[in-house]
């Protein structure tokens, strides 16, 4: 995907490789192996700096989006069981021991008071 944004972008503009690697301060060697569609990883400020020089704005595909929404949703189902795991270790604990369970609800009313 990136590779077809920046060469069409950098053909829309009318630019060659030289002038581009040159605005963005990258060699023309990596603009010419992302056009490509090259395997070699890229660190992320390099894509900055070619899709500034661009004058664009990346954008993450919808997928990619709707992965990061299920994930949020995973992570927050993860905390609340782990919370009712928590509440459940601790009524169940609280359950034979009253005068345990009195000073931990004296200590939270506390709390709750400051």
């Amino acid at each position: 995907m990136k590779r077809q944004v920046i060469l069409k972008e950098r053909l829309a503009k009318g630019r060659t490789q030289a002038e581009l690697a040159h605005a963005a301060k990258v060699s023309r060697t990596v603009l010419s192996r992302l056009e490509r569609g090259g395997s070699n990883p890229v660190q992320t400020d390099v894509l900055d700096r070619i899709f500034a020089a661009l004058g664009i704005a990346p954008r993450l595909p919808a997928d990619s989006i709707l992965d990061a929404r299920r994930l949020a949703r995973l992570e927050q189902r993860a905390r609340v069981e782990e919370q009712r795991g928590r509440h459940l270790r601790l009524a169940l604990r609280l359950a034979g021991d009253r005068a345990a369970a009195r000073k931990l609800i004296a200590r939270a009313r506390e709390a709750v008071e400051l």
